[in-house]
């Protein structure tokens, strides 16, 4: 208080005064702002991401999984849930900020592919040295508002494959490709299936999959979907990217075993402007 009294104390005009007790104000309030910002960013988030993983493992340890499948679709929601969290908590944050900055201002496609992996295998410690090959063709820098829409389809997309291919982490083996060409991003993924898999079934269930992209879903059928996390890719770009225009491809499982999905969205008003 001693430290404003001398800011103040020597002012005689009334406007300067003003002036002043307004940007001291402001100092105090964005201090406050600030502390609360980092309480649910840090102290709150890390409780409640904590919580979650710690859930899953318990799942996991009451549970097996050969006895109970259904125990594979709760673990890949808790799991899901840590981003949808992490979000939210975010926003939150946000409602303390004097401007309109955003946490992360801006980013390259690498960023939310390296969040999504770290959170997957801090969760799936038996895959923490995956062995994934880049071929990352995209120098687009995107607006950081974006960044939590491309983590939910990155880690939809690695949780699918991790949870289907019935492989351990050593046999294991992604490729992600992307590329852009005239104002549109493609985003290919490969991995291998375990030779243990019937095939015939296994596109069979592909093919409902791939049925169900062409219909029309509520938010609960979307949210009550088992297995992919295909429908929520496609919630994603519709009505968080905005994407009015937009192609999900899955193929069928080859002889080879190799599974292939392809994702393909323009960039209209993704990029981040340059001031």
């Amino acid at each position: 208080m001693q430290f404003f009294k001398k800011r103040i104390a020597s002012i005689d005009n009334y406007e300067l005064f003003f002036e002043e007790i307004i940007a001291i104000l402001w100092e105090r309030t964005e201090s406050n702002l600030t502390r609360i910002r980092e309480d649910i960013s840090e102290n709150i988030k890390e409780f409640m991401v904590s919580s979650l993983v710690n859930l899953s493992k318990e799942v996991e340890a009451i549970f097996d999984k050969n006895e109970h499948p259904e125990v594979n679709e709760l673990i890949r929601n808790i799991t899901l849930c840590q981003t949808d969290i992490k979000n939210e908590l975010d926003k939150i944050a946000a409602w303390f900020k004097r401007t309109n900055s955003k946490t992360i201002n801006e980013f390259y496609i690498q960023l939310p592919i390296d969040s999504t992996l770290t959170t997957l295998k801090r969760l799936f410690k038996e895959y923490q040295n995956l062995d994934i090959r880049f071929n990352i063709n995209c120098s687009i820098k995107f607006e950081g508002e974006n960044f939590p829409h491309f983590c939910y389809i990155f880690q939809n997309l690695m949780h699918n494959i991790i949870e289907h291919s019935e492989l351990n982490c050593d046999d294991l083996k992604v490729n992600i490709a992307i590329n852009v060409c005239e104002n549109e991003i493609s985003i290919i993924i490969l991995n291998n299936f375990s030779s243990n898999i019937n095939l015939e079934s296994r596109n069979i269930e592909i093919q409902k999959t791939r049925d169900l992209l062409l219909q029309s879903h509520d938010n609960d059928k979307i949210r009550a979907e088992k297995g992919t996390g295909y429908l929520k890719i496609q919630k994603t770009l519709k009505s968080d990217l905005l994407r009015e225009s937009f192609n999900i491809i899955i193929d069928p499982v080859d002889e080879s075993r190799t599974y292939r999905t392809e994702i393909n969205f323009n960039l209209n008003n993704l990029q981040k402007l340059e001031q």
